[in-house]
């Protein structure tokens, strides 16, 4: 990957004219970046003993003809020479070309790097990452959900390929691309000018209902005051006698393919309208028009996350407009804020663990009634509610009594005027009932559930009975639950009646989220695809749940690379709706929020094209070594060996440390003195050293004090912790860190608002009471 030195990234501000020259995409490349995809395995050779073959599958997914030149470096450390490998990829084929490398004997993880061409174009950058044999008595971090046992992560051959990484060359034609903001000599003519140089012929009529949310609508007036250096845009609310207005209206009259699309367009006369079925749907025509035409962003939520770029002619001009927009999911929960318009339907398909809230066991109760709690076959009550009360009991999902009153409940849920769905998931990872009653369910759908950990069967009847007994005012509505634990796995022959959504969940700690979930080369995310699959055909409501930010360690984790994949293939395989849970860890995972946040709206959004947006307008001159950061972040997860956890594997190596700080270095080193006007900039690469502080910061004292193979919490657990690790340097690096956190939590707490978040206060806490018993260990 080449860099720019920090003299030419300071030429670019000074000049910027030279940096925004408006190149068109190249007509060699795919379509969408997805239509093409590399995937590489390795094997021994049968036939000559210390050569390996390496076979690169090579595959167009697309609807045009690719001609491919992959050119492979050189390398001796991986015993690989240089090739060229030439395929015609017709589209919707796939091919496959063999090679051979002979790796020396002592290999520990090195590269074959090459380039990806697409015709006369460099389109890719190629990282096959190959690895020699585990240690005697190594374990990996988690243990993946395999079909088979055997397809265990442990190496044992003297290479082997672990991963296949091919990012995109730099995209200078990002700026036409229409999932950017449209560029000046793009819009269509003849030209609106909506405000200029403190001045504005045009009046916001709102038409919208008295109690619909005004934000949108302040942004509006906000922005465009802005852009053309304080004008102001009065705001009516009956159209006037005027020629030029901006029309905000919803139409109830029309047919609307989604309560979240809008219409805006301009007329002959110069106004501009945005109309939606729904306020929200106007809401998003708001941000559309600020966004794709005005060059507004909210890169991340709070003040500091919002960039408004404003023009040399301070002017807001747009192009004449027609365009509908929808979101690409029924409902999604919109990280990153409904400004990003991926706050969908209100997010209002979100549900989770709920069997507590319904009924929750208490010890009188399970005195006095042990018939309705889950219990094995002697009749005992499977207890489950766990310290720190993270998961509880279980009901017996076949007790009369206890089918009425989580009946009511789920009724009441749904009496709600706003209410879509009401939750009928069990207890977090808690045992199901294996009374006689329940046990005869199992077997007349024909599963086998000794333990009352594969309930899937029985969770559909139960939603299917709970379904049965809604109110005829509800019955448009919907039950749901997670896809997940012991309900993960695809019944028996139970069918989820209509009215019963899913929402299948991507968990980290069984999945593997160091690559995209269609690539092959991962044992658990094979099985995943095809629960994934299954589930699609099966449900008619299935939702997607993921976990895209680094809720254990807080540091770098590169996931834009998998969900550029992971979101369209969902919904191709018949995903409704999603809800993310992407920790609001802003300062560590910002980027990851930015365009999960993006694609939650538009699936088909070009990925390239949005990091680049952000890289330019939200460092402004230290885009290209925060470009770098974010970059090489995502390198050092996607070249990880496949396997759940990839958190902890990212945090556990020092060269990645190393090298992101570097490139925060450079970015500090050119923003420290910025004149006040561009303040922002700096204050923007500090909240990302924040960040990476607050990991890497963990991450140390995890080395200093704690063993390898521990679980996500709970670290502190004497079993757990180094027996030799208590020395006085270790205390002092504790107590620097102690400070350093303090001090932090007290900044951000007095920015609130403006700084994006470091640590949300609940995960704050948990960090302090780490150091805390860490502390009284020294004691």
């Amino acid at each position: 990957m080449r860099t720019l030195p920090v003299a030419s990234i300071i030429s670019l501000l000074l000049c910027p004219a030279a940096a925004v020259v408006a190149q068109e995409k190249p007509a060699d490349l795919p379509d969408h970046y997805r239509d093409f995809a590399i995937y590489t395995s390795s094997e021994p050779d049968p036939e000559h003993s210390g050569r390996f073959i390496l076979a690169l599958e090579l595959v167009n997914r697309g609807k045009r003809h690719l001609p491919t030149r992959i050119v492979l470096d050189s390398s001796p450390k991986v015993g690989f020479q240089a090739s060229v490998v030439n395929v015609d990829l017709n589209a919707g084929t796939r091919a496959t070309r063999r090679l051979t490398f002979h790796p020396p004997v002592g290999l520990n993880k090195n590269f074959i790097t090459g380039k990806i061409h697409f015709g006369n174009t460099e389109a890719r950058d190629l990282f096959i990452a190959v690895r020699g044999p585990d240690p005697e008595g190594w374990l990996p971090d988690a243990d993946p959900d395999v079909d088979d046992k055997s397809e265990t992560l442990t190496i044992t051959d003297t290479a082997q390929v672990v991963a296949t990484y091919a990012p995109r060359v730099r995209a200078d034609w990002w700026r036409t691309h229409p999932s950017s903001t449209i560029a000046p000599r793009q819009r269509v003519k003849p030209l609106i000018t909506l405000a200029s140089r403190g001045q504005t012929n045009y009046v916001l009529v709102n038409q919208l209902p008295p109690d619909a949310n005004q934000v949108a609508v302040n942004d509006l007036v906000r922005c465009i005051g802005i852009i053309a250096d304080g004008a102001t845009l009065p705001v009516v609310e009956k159209s006037p006698q005027h020629e030029h207005t901006i029309v905000l209206r919803v139409r109830a009259d029309q047919e609307w393919p989604h309560p979240d699309a809008y219409h805006l367009y301009t007329t002959s006369a110069g106004s501009v309208v945005i109309e939606a079925g729904h306020v929200d749907g106007v809401r998003n025509g708001i941000y559309g028009l600020l966004t794709d035409h005005l060059d507004c962003h909210w890169f991340l939520p709070f003040d500091l996350g919002e960039e408004i770029v404003q023009p040399v002619n301070l002017s807001a001009i747009i192009g004449q407009i027609d365009e509908r927009r929808e979101p690409s999911f029924f409902s999604s929960n919109g990280i990153g804020g409904p400004r990003n318009r991926g706050l969908t339907n209100q997010g209002r398909m979100s549900f989770g663990h709920a069997w507590a809230q319904l009924v929750k066991g208490t010890e009188e109760l399970y005195r006095e009634h042990p018939e309705w709690w889950a219990r094995d076959r002697a009749g005992n009550i499977l207890k489950f509610d766990q310290e720190g009360a993270w998961s509880f009991t279980n009901f017996c999902t076949t007790n009369p009594e206890v089918l009425d009153m989580v009946s009511q409940k789920l009724n009441q849920q749904l009496d709600h005027p706003n209410a879509i769905v009401a939750s009928v998931d069990p207890n977090d990872y808690a045992p199901f009932c294996l009374c006689e009653t329940c046990a005869a369910v199992d077997k007349s759908y024909g599963a086998d559930n000794p333990a009352g950990t594969y309930s899937t069967d029985r969770m559909i009847h139960f939603a299917n009975e709970m379904r049965s007994r809604l109110h005829p005012k509800n019955k448009h509505k919907h039950l749901g639950f997670l896809v997940y634990a012991y309900q993960i796995q695809l019944p028996a022959s139970a069918k989820p009646a209509d009215g019963v959504a899913g929402m299948i969940c991507y968990m980290d700690w069984k999945y593997d989220h160091t690559r995209p979930m269609n690539d092959p080369s991962s044992p658990s995310n094979r099985k995943f695809m095809r629960l994934l699959k299954g589930w699609g055909e099966l449900m008619p409501q299935l939702g997607f749940y993921d976990y895209p930010t680094d809720y254990m360690h807080y540091g770098p984790y590169g996931q834009v690379n998998k969900l550029r994949e992971d979101l369209p293939l969902a919904r191709e395989l018949g995903v409704t709706f999603t809800a993310m849970e992407a920790q609001p860890i802003y300062a560590a995972n910002g980027l990851n929020h930015y365009i999960c946040g993006r694609l939650q709206w538009d699936v088909n959004a070009d990925v390239d094209v949005l990091m680049e947006e952000f890289f330019a307008k939200y460092y402004g001159p230290a885009a290209e070594p925060m470009r770098n950061y974010w970059l090489r972040t995502e390198y050092y997860t996607a070249t990880l060996r496949p396997g759940p956890r990839a958190q902890r594997r990212m945090t556990a190596n020092p060269d990645m440390w190393n090298e992101l700080d570097s490139h925060l270095k450079a970015a500090e080193q050119i923003v420290q003195n910025l004149p006040a006007k561009n303040i922002r900039f700096r204050e923007r690469v500090q909240n990302q050293r924040d960040g990476f502080e607050l990991g890497r910061g963990k991450w140390q004292i995890r080395q200093a004090f704690c063993k390898r193979r521990i679980g996500p919490w709970g670290d502190d657990k004497k079993a757990r912790l180094k027996p030799n690790a208590f020395t006085p340097a270790n205390r002092e690096l504790l107590e620097q860190y102690a400070v350093w956190v303090a001090d932090k939590r007290n900044q951000y707490a007095q920015a609130a608002g403006y700084l994006p978040s470091l640590l949300p206060a609940y995960y704050m806490n948990d960090l302090e009471g780490f150091i805390e018993r860490l502390r009284k260990n020294f004691d």
